[in-house]
């Protein structure tokens, strides 16, 4: 069977060094016969990084849009995308498994009508507690934890071994932010994204409210999906900052969190042979943490004293940044 198209998009605004390492990790990671690379950039001014874009090989498709809205962003990637699975990714992350791992995803989503958005980037460990951990009950609005009670969820296993675990009730269907993995035709069906917040002022909502509106448009829509986990996830948000924040752009010009180069000069973090991962991590449940499947190239990632680590979201008037200027 002719392997079906995939469209990998990059949503870039700002971040010329992420965006470097994300794509040099890409040509050395995505093993697929059948794939269409797409950057949708917000109008940025970083310098150099419109020469960089113009210049890659390895593209096939730029656009530039200059309201720098994410909701625009992400609904001209649609526009563009001619593969019949579309893998989003801001321009913060890089792949650290090299392989034929994006056959997997695709079989997935083709063989199982009701999977939504697939989850292929490496959660936190309290993140993977929340979703997988123990089993609980609601009684009259109250969560009550069954202990040493495992939380049952759907499995689906590819023709390759690989496994995918639902998520249930614990999460949507789709992925309405910048890493989402589905069918291009989901996105179809639902529209493109729509700001309801004002862009004025400082927020910490990137998408100034279109991501909480497209959720609930997916609510409404019909569609009955359900998350999957990749149990040996591919992709890594970079977590450059002490503060376990990442280089967020507000206000069109402020850059906020430490805005690290990669200290070998080309990706941030380690890469394994898929094989090496699946044997290192493939027996985790229900997936290796962050925390203890990235690995960090000559800095260190910001842990806290339980080992978990730092997020850090919040931005307000009193944080430092710096201005990105052309």
């Amino acid at each position: 069977m002719t392997a079906p198209l995939v469209t990998i998009g990059v949503l870039s605004f700002n971040r010329l060094r992420y965006l470097r390492a994300l794509l040099e990790s890409g040509r050395e990671c995505v093993d697929y016969p059948s794939v269409q690379w797409l950057v949708v950039d917000g109008g940025s001014v970083e310098p150099g990084l419109r020469e960089y874009l113009d210049t890659h090989d390895l593209l096939d498709d730029v656009a530039y849009v200059e309201s720098g809205r994410l909701a625009d962003l992400m609904t001209t990637m649609v526009e563009r995308t001619r593969g019949e699975y579309l893998l989003m990714l801001p321009d913060r992350v890089q792949f650290i498994v090299r392989g034929p791992w994006l056959a997997d995803l695709v079989e997935v989503c083709h063989d199982h009508a009701r999977v939504g958005h697939v989850c292929f980037d490496v959660q936190r460990s309290r993140t993977l507690r929340h979703h997988f951990g123990e089993a609980y009950l609601r009684v009259r609005g109250r969560r009550l934890g069954l202990p040493f009670v495992r939380r049952p969820c759907r499995r689906y296993r590819t023709s390759s071994g690989r496994e995918f675990l639902g998520y249930g009730r614990t999460a949507p269907g789709v992925n309405t932010g910048g890493i989402s993995f589905n069918r291009t035709d989901i996105w179809h069906r639902l529209g493109g994204w729509t700001t309801t917040m004002g862009d004025g002022g400082l927020t910490n909502d990137a998408g100034l409210g279109a991501e909480t509106e497209m959720l609930d448009r997916y609510r409404r829509s019909g569609l009955r999906l359900e998350r999957f986990l990749m149990r040996v996830p591919v992709v890594a948000a970079l977590v450059t900052d002490p503060r376990g924040t990442a280089a967020k752009i507000r206000l069109g010009n402020r850059r906020y969190g430490r805005y690290l180069a990669p200290p070998n000069g080309r990706t941030y973090y380690r890469i394994y042979d898929e094989r090496e991962a699946l044997e290192r991590f493939g027996k985790r449940y229900p997936a290796p943490s962050f925390e203890e499947m990235v690995e960090p190239l000559g800095f260190e990632l910001p842990i806290d004293e339980h080992g978990n680590l730092r997020k850090v979201s919040v931005i307000d008037e009193s944080e430092p940044y710096e201005l990105v200027a052309s």
